[in-house]
């Protein structure tokens, strides 16, 4: 039996093909950073029931790690292995959104859909971290799929409440999806055609409440976290309008392509016909869900950290780009001129390509990899390394890239808040009288960027400086005594 491959199909490959090889380009270009290596040693814990229990109490939840686990025992945890991860679950976001545009319209909004994620600098730059954000749009674009098929068969309850679980499992933001399906059914229920739901209220409240006892002990502890946060001590800073625009420009690549993919949302908003297509919801329907998937998962999170702790960041709220995406991609489908029509498809993959290959070009981790290869390389026995981040002292630099056991370790002295001692003069006078007795003193400056003047200063009068190196967000200094 010979297969057949139509034009979609052929299409699609080569998406996908595309979306696949930006992923792995580079992808062991940059060193780990904080947040990876606390990937890589919670996941290398033994103990299954310990990485629950340490992942329980924080807003990245045990799912992932539990994938990174296995992972990482057959393919090790080098920064390609460890990343690799990220990049098949971003490779199957890209076949999952062509699934749920097409099922949402047809399979060109389909194709479309997956272009735009396949060429994306927001999703690939995720897709190429040892961290959880290519799981959480994977699920919560599967949440959506077993979602309509909830509502238009009734069927999936089971896959639904799995989906969903472990989605709020991975992170937190997977509870904003529930809240837009949700409002969606609620409103619908109450205010529109009821004869669209093939679920009744009852089956519904019964599938909500058995998600919400499965994450209760997350949820209970978000709840506290929220209320009880000191905003000063959170790393998100408060979010200003600004940060929407920010937001919608990480999800488009560069404002032109913004723009662009506004003009095709509005499109597709004033110009949609009422068909349907697999799922039993009107054309209206299916854009309120759309609207609602693309802006609670923005507002609600905005809203918070007004009040509360800051929660607005774009990547925890990346689940909207793709209703951003299908909204685009719908709205390129339903042009009638082809000319006019693939015009816009070659503007969007020219700009996606060029805001890929400058985000390549750029260094965004500090390079801890390069710091702790130059001081293996040139310090001597007795050298002593001070450091103004203890954090990252312990899970990066010692715990994965530096090995020598000939030199001396220290912390910044004194007390700070923060995991990072930013250099004064108070603090830096003592970190003079430490280092008396050794004679080559290497300091690294993290997140401290600008306020080495006071590091030289303070030293210049007993050592000189033997080097001076920048590594993206770190500063490495070499100093020696005078003779």
């Amino acid at each position: 039996m010979k297969l057949k491959f139509n034009k979609t199909i052929l299409t699609l490959l080569g998406i996908l093909s595309l979306g696949l090889l930006l992923r792995i380009y580079g992808l062991n270009k940059e060193s780990f950073w904080l947040d990876e290596c606390v990937s890589i040693r919670i996941a290398g814990l033994k103990n299954i029931f310990l990485i629950i229990l340490i992942r329980y109490k924080s807003f990245h939840p045990p799912f992932y790690y539990l994938l990174l686990r296995n992972w990482i025992n057959i393919f090790g945890s080098s920064e390609f292995s460890a990343r690799f991860l990220s990049v098949i679950l971003g490779f199957f976001v890209i076949i999952m959104i062509y699934k749920v545009g097409s099922y949402f319209f047809d399979k060109e909004t389909g194709i479309f859909a997956s272009l735009i994620l396949a060429l994306s600098r927001f999703h690939i730059y995720y897709s190429q971290e040892a961290r959880m954000y290519s799981l959480m749009p994977l699920l919560g674009l599967i949440s959506m799929y077993f979602f309509v098929k909830l509502l238009s068969e009734s069927k999936h309850g089971k896959s639904y409440i799995i989906t969903n679980t472990l989605l709020v499992y991975t992170h937190h933001s997977g509870l904003l999806v529930i809240l837009v399906q949700n409002i969606y059914f609620l409103t619908v229920l109450l205010f529109g055609k009821k004869k669209t739901l093939k679920i009744n209220l009852k089956r519904w409240v019964l599938s909500q409440a058995v998600i919400t006892i499965l994450c209760a002990p997350l949820i209970r502890y978000w709840i506290v976290y929220l209320l009880n946060i000191q905003k000063s001590l959170f790393w998100i800073p408060q979010p200003s309008p600004t940060s929407l625009m920010k937001t919608f420009i990480d999800y488009s690549g560069s404002f032109p392509v913004l723009l662009l993919f506004l003009l095709l949302v509005g499109f597709s908003l004033v110009k949609y016909k009422d068909t349907k297509p697999k799922m039993n919801l009107s054309g209206g329907s299916r854009y309120y869900l759309l609207l609602l998937w693309l802006l609670v998962p923005i507002v609600v999170p905005f809203a918070i950290s007004q009040v509360s702790a800051p929660l607005y960041t774009s990547k925890y709220i990346m689940v909207a780009s793709l209703a951003f995406y299908i909204l685009a991609a719908k709205g390129m489908s339903i042009i009638k001129n082809n000319k006019l029509k693939y015009t816009i498809v070659s503007i969007i993959i020219i700009f996606s390509m060029i805001s890929v290959v400058k985000q390549r070009g750029r260094i965004d981790k500090p390079q801890w990899r390069e710091v702790s290869n130059y001081i293996t390389e040139n310090a001597k026995p007795g050298d002593l390394l001070m450091f103004n981040d203890s954090i990252s002292k312990k899970e990066i630099f010692n715990d994965y890239y530096f090995k020598r056991t000939d030199v001396e370790e220290k912390i910044f002295p004194g007390k700070s808040n923060a995991p990072y001692m930013l250099p004064t003069y108070e603090n830096v006078k003592k970190l003079f009288e430490s280092v008396k007795g050794h004679n080559r003193v290497w300091i690294i400056l993290s997140h401290a960027l600008d306020r080495n003047k006071v590091i030289k200063k303070t030293f210049k009068e007993s050592y000189n400086i033997v080097y001076y190196g920048r590594y993206n967000s770190l500063e490495l200094f070499l100093f020696e005594k005078n003779e």
